[in-house]
């Protein structure tokens, strides 16, 4: 969303990182991106807010379904998923701590 000149959705400066993905986890890292986002699952904590406890399994794998990938593409591509999601929650939990 665009308002005036502003992009509300653009990444900051310390959020865009360049990164080489290799062509085997493309798909993957797509999937990830454009699926995982809204998936995440949080616990509350007090007044200290919420800590990720990952994503929500049943909503990725729903998501991963409709792609209609053969049997042992879905298993890598789900594989992939989890490996993304735990260097993602000590990234998101970090954070919180510091």
């Amino acid at each position: 969303m665009r308002m005036v000149g502003f992009d509300i959705f653009a990444p900051t400066t310390q959020q865009t990182r360049d990164c080489k993905v290799w062509r085997e986890n493309w798909e993957s890292v797509l999937f990830f991106a454009n699926y995982c986002d809204t998936q995440w699952r949080y616990v509350g904590v007090g007044m200290g807010g919420a800590v990720a406890t990952g994503l929500d399994h049943a909503a990725v794998i729903a998501a991963l379904r409709t792609l209609r990938l053969p049997r042992e593409r879905f298993d890598a591509v789900y594989a992939d998923v989890r490996t993304m999601e735990r260097a993602a929650l000590g990234v998101m939990n970090k954070r919180r701590e510091g």
